[in-house]
């Protein structure tokens, strides 16, 4: 068997209890006698949290940076970025294309989304549910792959279409 309150397995003992959060809390004990709480299960790594915790910040920042330089193109042309360095690397330039707003939403706003719903997920990593908190890696490894995929599509944008570089 296995899996049932109390049920018998070779090696584990399974048992259910009242638990924090998720209402069930679920502790297997070893044959040595050592117990595993899945209430106290670390589902992220304290590094993980605190790398993912601080890429997801740098993000923000970067995403509120080119959506105030977008904003600031937008309310004035003949804004100069601080970022305008060339014609080839010019946010200036980069923000003017065809490719820096989706349905008239620029893009910016679309990374400023991606990076406080990753801060939110690591937020719930720590302080969530045990249920919910077991699938936060897959949550942000999931958003990360789209999020790599529009990176990818915009670079290549950026390098063969417009031919212009922003540093945001």
């Amino acid at each position: 068997g296995g899996g049932a309150p109390g049920a018998a397995h070779p090696r584990f003992a399974f048992m259910e209890g009242g638990g924090w959060g998720s209402g069930r809390l679920l502790t297997v004990a070893c044959l040595g006698g050592t117990t595993f709480s899945l209430e106290s299960a670390p589902f992220v790594s304290p590094i993980s949290r605190m790398l993912s915790l601080g890429v997801a910040v740098l993000g923000l920042l970067a995403s509120a940076s080119a959506g105030w330089v977008h904003y600031r193109l937008l309310a004035d042309p003949r804004y100069s970025s601080f970022c305008d360095i060339n014609a080839t690397m010019s946010c200036t330039q980069v923000y003017s294309s065809r490719f820096a707003t989706v349905a008239g939403v620029p893009v910016a706003f679309f990374g400023i989304i991606f990076f406080v719903a990753v801060l939110l997920l690591v937020a719930t990593a720590q302080f969530g549910p045990v249920a919910v908190r077991a699938n936060i890696p897959g949550y942000v490894f999931a958003m990360s792959t789209v999020g790599l995929a529009a990176c990818l599509y915009l670079g290549y944008v950026s390098f063969f279409v417009v031919k212009a570089v922003c540093v945001l």
